[in-house]
């Protein structure tokens, strides 16, 4: 496998050799057109994950509350049916349906607490 990668770049190498300077310039520069593009891609997708992250937070502590709030704190909450399921059913959602979910769970749990 090693081999078969060092025969690809070896190819590579001598194919830039055989290239005029404005063609490797113009691969350069298409290379680094790329290569922005995929930075901003990894940085787009590290930014949904830390949102995915703060709703997964939210989620487990609105759940927490309710699993308090129930009195069936006898089993972990991340064992519990209701949990599985509910992470099953979250995966399925838009980030959006997500924060929703959240703000809705969230104004009732202060609701609730409100009156209290």
């Amino acid at each position: 496998m090693i081999e078969n990668k060092t025969n690809s770049i070896t190819k590579d190498y001598h194919f830039y050799l055989s290239c005029s300077k404005e063609e490797l310039g113009k691969l350069y520069r298409n290379n680094a057109i790329k290569e922005k593009r995929l930075n901003k891609k990894i940085q787009d997708m590290e930014k949904e994950i830390k949102e995915i992250e703060k709703i997964n937070t939210l989620l487990t502590k609105a759940m927490t509350a309710k699993n308090k709030d129930i009195n069936k704190n006898l089993t972990p909450l991340k064992e519990t049916i209701s949990y599985k399921s509910a992470m099953k059913y979250k995966a399925s959602l838009s980030l959006d349906e997500q924060q929703k979910i959240i703000n809705e769970v969230n104004d009732e749990i202060n609701r609730k607490y409100d009156d209290e």
